[in-house]
């Protein structure tokens, strides 16, 4: 019994959890609602409700930042906790809106990114170098 028992034990250990680990690459590829920019809730006075889109796959981005839209590629290097992020390949269109300052916001923090992390929650955070949040997103449904 007891030969069995360790038996059972050493298979367990070996085969390990049957759970698949979550890559950068299904964190990532969602469309996320811009919450938060530079800590403070977005109020969007635009005609969209602003999000980004990120194919990691593709490694395109595309979204919308209330009047205008967001197009283009990026990089991502890091795993499903955080990493570093180049956005500096993205384009919009230019139209004129009547309230361009969401839009605004949304570029010049975009201009600031270099880095991701995820929180405990699902949600994703984009940082500047010294690791500060400039934009926090959540999964758009």
């Amino acid at each position: 019994m007891k030969k069995l028992f360790i038996a059972t034990a050493v298979v367990a250990a070996l085969t390990g959890c049957s759970c698949q680990k979550t890559t950068m690459k299904d964190a990532m590829t969602h469309e996320w609602n811009i919450d938060k920019i530079d800590g403070q809730a977005l109020e969007n006075k635009g005609e969209k409700t602003p999000f980004i889109g990120l194919d990691v796959e593709k490694n395109r981005v595309y979204g919308n930042a209330s009047c205008n839209s967001l197009t283009g590629g990026f990089k991502a290097e890091g795993d499903a906790k955080k990493g570093t992020i180049d956005l500096s390949q993205m384009g919009m269109t230019r139209m004129m809106c009547p309230d361009m300052s969401t839009e605004t916001k949304i570029m010049e923090a975009l201009s600031k990114v270099k880095k991701y992390r995820f929180t405990k929650s699902g949600s994703l955070i984009l940082t500047d170098d010294h690791d500060k949040a400039v934009i926090e997103m959540s999964v758009r449904k």
